[in-house]
């Protein structure tokens, strides 16, 4: 070169001083079609002059803040770790071959259509040389800003203990002021308004990386109000937001029904689901099929009136970007049904915080995301615990954190029997358990939560919702192994069911035991339906085509005579 190294460098950063629009070392240049942009909305990406020994090894991240440090770091911990491998995490990426004109190998010249929703932050995108393992950054775009960047989103509803109430949480830019204003009248101003309390946490408050180093984003302000005082029946006409940040549009939720032994009830029941990212991006740990469970949820947002998610909920595992594509999906059902969440391994595992399993399968969460976005009915509202119970309709609720101990006489165990004890079969004759891991698999049975399986059939539980394993699966009423017919009381025993087919990855089905009556390995979303005090069924449906799979239906009699 004629230009010697020292006054090149210096040449190239005047250029990209002057040009500011976007970044150019060589010639490589990526562009953008917009720099301002609603959350949701599509942003083309253009990129030219890519050299032909680079192609291989190039690819495009997305990131936030505008600010991020890009730089090539080696993880040196053991961890859920995820490429690419920068200082800080893509949101997501792709590679430059998958150029929408298909042109990119032999010009090194190609486009992409990304979309992005509102991060709160200033977003970019980054051009690569060298892979994933040691990127080296060459060019960026310009930045790109959000429209009402802290406008309020990701609005859900959760139960607490009483059907006069519902909990309403939701996430904003803006600390200060955030109100739920709501009416049961069919028309006119929200005149009822409630103030939330607002929180938030810091990658200090999370367990290890990557969720506290590569991974960590901020979540934004974190608001949850409890309303009070609702009519039986009546819709709840309801806004979330504050003067600052601005309000969503109303939308509306039917109080939960109070509990009655023949008042029917559906419920969506789904585990394992993760989110899909709707341009077809890679991203960390990748749910191709999630899109079409939730799709299956919102369309029965108006003729199901609870939802429970079993454990491992975003798959984020220490990459909290991850979070608010999921909460996005999230708020079309949760902000017209209540959702009612689990821990899974995925949320909750880290060596040192209390879990009884142990592993990494959190990426460094520790469940400290989970229990700040979903709070659940718990014990004196300790979210760390994550077991809580409810009563809904004709039946009682009961949701265990399998990650915590649950070993005889453990604060669960003790727990959980006396929730059992004190169910009033005339009131709910239906009593539900659901667990992340599970008891009973295709396989086998867990020798760890068999020590609760007396408990269950001492209480006559009716069915117990699985997830963990990726399949879905049903058993006979089945009590040490065994299938069981109904006794002199009308009871046989609990009837077990894997759930964990919501999106990630499929687990190869092996349905070896007699006790298996159901078992396939497809994506898809299931329901629980109580007729009356007499009969419920859980139906397993197939994503996509909706078609229903499976039945499994429980008839009781009435009066119980237990």
């Amino acid at each position: 070169s004629l230009i010697s190294a020292p006054r090149q460098m210096l040449w190239q950063h005047l250029l990209v001083s002057l040009l500011g629009s976007f970044v150019v070392i060589d010639a490589v240049t990526i562009t953008v079609n917009t720099t301002h942009i609603k959350s949701r909305d599509w942003v083309r990406v253009t990129y030219t002059g890519v050299p032909k020994n680079d192609r291989h090894g190039c690819f495009i991240g997305v990131f936030a803040p505008a600010t991020a440090n890009v730089s090539s770091f080696t993880p040196h911990t053991k961890s859920e770790w995820s490429s690419p491998f920068t200082e800080t995490a893509p949101i997501k990426w792709i590679h430059c071959a998958n150029s929408a004109n298909g042109n990119f190998g032999k010009t090194g010249n190609g486009a992409y259509d990304f979309t992005l929703i509102n991060m709160r932050e200033d977003v970019v995108f980054w051009l690569f040389y060298n892979g994933l393992n040691k990127p080296k950054a060459q060019a960026k775009t310009a930045t790109i800003t959000f429209e009402s960047p802290n406008q309020p989103s990701q609005v859900r509803l959760a139960r607490t203990h009483s059907p006069t109430e519902m909990r309403v949480s939701w996430t904003s830019g803006e600390p200060e002021g955030a109100q739920v204003k709501w009416s049961q009248k069919a028309d006119g101003p929200l005149m009822n308004i409630q103030s939330a309390e607002t929180e938030t946490y810091t990658a200090q408050d999370l367990c290890g990386p990557p969720a506290n180093a590569q991974g960590f984003f901020k979540p934004g302000w974190l608001h949850s109000a409890i309303i009070t005082g609702l009519k039986e029946g009546v819709p709840v006409r309801y806004s979330v937001g504050s003067k600052k940040a601005g309000w969503v549009p109303e939308t509306s939720f039917k109080p939960a029904a109070p509990a009655a032994p023949h008042t029917p009830i559906k419920v969506l029941v789904v585990g394992d689901v993760g989110v899909t990212e709707p341009d077809h991006c890679n991203y960390h740990w990748e749910e191709p099929d999630a899109y079409q469970t939730f799709q299956f949820m919102y369309d029965r947002t108006k003729t199901h009136q609870l939802a429970l998610h079993v454990g491992d909920l975003s798959y984020a595992t220490g990459y909290e970007t991850k979070w608010e594509l999921f909460m996005d999906y999230v708020a079309g059902v949760a902000s017209y049904v209540p959702y009612m969440t689990g821990l899974g391994n995925h949320e909750r595992d880290w060596p040192g915080t209390g879990n009884a399993i142990g592993g990494i399968d959190s990426g460094g969460e520790c469940g400290k995301p989970t229990e700040a976005r979903f709070k659940m009915p718990t014990r004196s509202h300790i979210q760390g615990d994550g077991w809580y119970s409810f009563d809904q309709a004709s039946a009682h609720f009961i949701m265990i954190n399998t990650e915590m101990a649950v070993a005889e006489n453990s604060d669960q165990y003790l727990w959980l029997q006396q929730d059992l004890m004190k169910v009033n079969r005339s009131v709910t004759p239906w009593v539900i358990v659901s667990g992340h891991r599970p008891m009973y698999l295709g396989d086998g049975i867990s020798s760890h939560f068999q020590v609760l399986e007396s408990m269950l059939y001492q209480y006559k539980v009716d069915l117990v919702l699985w997830a963990h394993i990726h399949y879905a699966m049903c058993t006979c009423p089945v009590y040490k192994g065994e299938c069981k017919t109904k006794a002199s009381n009308g009871y046989d025993a609990p009837v077990h069911a894997i759930i964990g087919n919501g999106g990630q990855s499929l687990t190869k089905p092996g349905f070896s035991r007699k006790y298996v009556k159901y078992g396939a390995s497809y994506w898809g979303g299931n329901e629980i339906v109580i007729e009356s005090a007499t009969k419920m069924s859980l139906n397993f449906y197939v994503d996509g085509t909706n078609h229903l799979n499976y039945t499994h239906t429980i008839t009781r009699e009435w009066p119980r005579k237990y």
